[in-house]
Order: C-alpha cells, then sequence, then structure tokens
C-alpha cells in the first residue's frame, strides 16, 4: 500500500473508531484501534496524527478526556468510505481481468454495457473540442485502405469517446476493458456506423447514439 493510501486509510479508521464511540476517545485507544488494522504507531506519532484531525476541523478535544467527531469529521468520514469500497472494487476488476480464464466473451459483454453508458453521458456533454478529435478520426479511417490499418483509429476513436464523458472512473474502467481485439467485416460498413455515431453525438441525442453504438459493435464483429 502506497504511504498516501496508508494516510486515508488511518484516517479512516480513527474517524470510523470516533463516529462509532459513545464519548470522546483517547489517544491509547486510537493506538490500539490503528495496531488493530496492522499500523503500529508510537504515542508520539498518534498524538501529531490527532493534532493534524484537530486542525483539520476533523475532531475536537474534549478536555483530557479525550477527542469526538465533529461535523465535517463525520462528512469526511463518509467521502473515505466511498473512496476504500471504490478502490476495493477497482482492485478485484483489475485481478478478475488479468485471470487467465477470464474469456474474451465476458470482456465483451462487460465493454459493451459500459460503452452503451459512456455515449449516452457523452452525447451530452461532449465539448466541439472532442467532436472535433472524433472527426478527425473519422476522416483517418477514410483514408485507409484494410481492416488492420483502421483498428487502432477505432481504439483511438473509444479512448476520446470516454474523455468526452468528463468522468476519470469510468475512464479508468473503460482503458482497463481495452483488449486489442482485431475487428472484422466490411470496411465501408464500420466507418458508415461510426459517422452515425458522430452525428448522433453532434446532436446531443443520447438515444440515437445508443444505437448508433450498438451497430457499430455489430459491424465490427463485436
Amino acid at each position: 500500500m502506497r504511504d498516501r493510501e496508508k494516510d486515508f486509510d488511518q484516517e479512516r479508521i480513527v474517524l470510523s473508531l470516533l463516529h462509532r464511540s459513545q464519548g470522546p476517545v483517547g489517544a491509547g485507544t486510537v493506538k490500539e484501534e490503528l495496531f488493530s488494522f496492522g499500523y503500529e504507531l508510537s504515542e508520539a506519532t498518534v498524538g501529531r496524527f490527532l493534532r493534524e484531525l484537530d486542525k483539520r476541523g476533523l475532531t475536537c478535544r474534549v478536555g483530557f478526556q479525550g477527542r469526538c467527531l465533529t461535523k465535517l469529521g463525520r462528512k469526511r468520514l463518509l467521502e473515505l468510505e466511498e473512496a476504500s469500497r471504490f478502490h476495493h472494487s477497482y482492485r478485484t476488476l483489475l485481478e478478475k481481468i488479468s485471470e487467465p480464464e477470464t474469456s474474451l466473451k465476458d470482456l465483451l459483454e462487460a465493454r459493451i454495457v459500459l460503452e452503451v453508458a459512456m455515449v449516452r453521458i457523452a452525447s451530452v456533454r461532449c465539448t466541439s473540442k472532442d467532436l472535433t478529435l472524433l472527426a478527425e478520426k473519422i476522416e483517418q479511417m477514410k483514408k485507409q485502405r484494410s481492416l488492420e490499418e483502421v483498428n487502432g483509429l477505432i481504439d483511438g476513436f473509444h479512448k476520446i469517446l470516454a474523455e468526452a464523458t468528463g468522468n476519470s472512473v469510468l475512464q479508468a474502467v473503460a482503458e482497463l476493458l481495452q483488449r486489442d481485439i482485431q475487428i472484422k467485416g466490411d470496411l465501408e460498413r464500420i466507418i458508415e456506423a461510426y459517422e452515425a455515431l458522430f452525428d448522433a453525438l453532434k446532436a446531443k441525442d443520447p438515444k440515437k447514439a445508443e444505437e448508433a453504438i450498438f451497430e457499430c459493435f455489430a459491424t465490427i464483429g463485436f
């Protein structure tokens, strides 16, 4: 686990402890809680850690009794718990994709579901710059003479599509699901399908964009 991830994890553990407690919690109890999760910290280190939480307004000291969680601390705890769940799911996804027994069919099904969601979002959020980049990819496709030459351009088109959603999580998952898949089908039909998708994105029509992405998948043999 990286240092930054450890810091976030320790913060989550301490804030969670304070949230569960009925009253102020002392540094000794915090030290024991961190130790139970595999973090062996000195009393001085725990003290500095708690004072930093005080400065950030996440905790407040109650005399010599210990510390309690503030309203801001409860909000921060929710954020950290959500981030922890996401990272766990992300690691699980990465492990699953890396498994040799994970079939290409499963990966394609997951990618199609994701791409449909992305294209609906992108159709609403795509900027003029995104559309320009997508149009350039299509123009480059038209200049190619073989499916092999178009393959990389199609991957580039879908990468721009993911970026057009403005959602970094979708982009990360899309990149994980990206695989070097040799497309098949009629080159002219493939280009026509991607032109139709581009037109739907330009018109900001989510329904037509969804229909168009399915046609794209059909023409490239997904």
